[in-house]
């Protein structure tokens, strides 16, 4: 890379150590959208119930069952 193109090439390059802003784990730039698909520390939200969880934690926080149990107090 030339002298000209350096500041360039660091900002756009693959190979750039990023810090995932979910997890706070060091992943390469050209990985990083991948990562975020399947982060764990990724909060999601259920359209349905509305229920708040992060990723990792959704089959003991966001089941069907929990879900369905928190529509059915929302609509009472």
């Amino acid at each position: 890379v030339s002298y000209e193109a350096l500041e360039k090439h660091e900002t756009t390059c693959g190979y750039q150590r990023l810090q995932c802003p979910h997890c706070q784990r060091e992943i390469l730039r050209k990985n990083l959208v991948g990562h975020q698909s399947e982060c764990p520390a990724l909060v999601a939200k259920c359209d349905d119930c509305k229920i708040v969880y992060k990723r990792a934690e959704a089959a003991r926080e966001h089941s069907e069952i929990i879900c369905l149990k928190k529509q059915l107090r929302d609509y009472q």
